[in-house]
């Protein structure tokens, strides 16, 4: 729902003069009750400030991450 949404409520804002930021912001925190297994900051911040290249390269570096401390605890785990 906020994926669908949010684009729609911050043109909407955009073109009425309100803030989108701020509007964007309320929409996901009253969604948020009923859509909790959404991430509402991370929808506004990436249409807000992200680009798709700064989440591939974020999600790039924190996989390598991710896999170097389960290679770490596996190891750990089996020695």
């Amino acid at each position: 729902m906020l994926g669908t949404s949010i684009p729609l409520v911050m043109d909407l804002a955009k073109t009425s003069g309100f803030n989108p930021l701020q509007l964007g912001l309320i929409w996901t925190f009253r969604a948020a009750a009923s859509c909790c297994y959404q991430s509402g900051v991370l929808i506004v911040a990436i249409r807000m400030a992200f680009d798709a290249r700064d989440l591939l390269r974020m999600g790039a570096l924190l996989t390598v991450i991710e896999f170097l401390i389960l290679l770490l605890l596996v190891a750990l785990w089996w020695l």
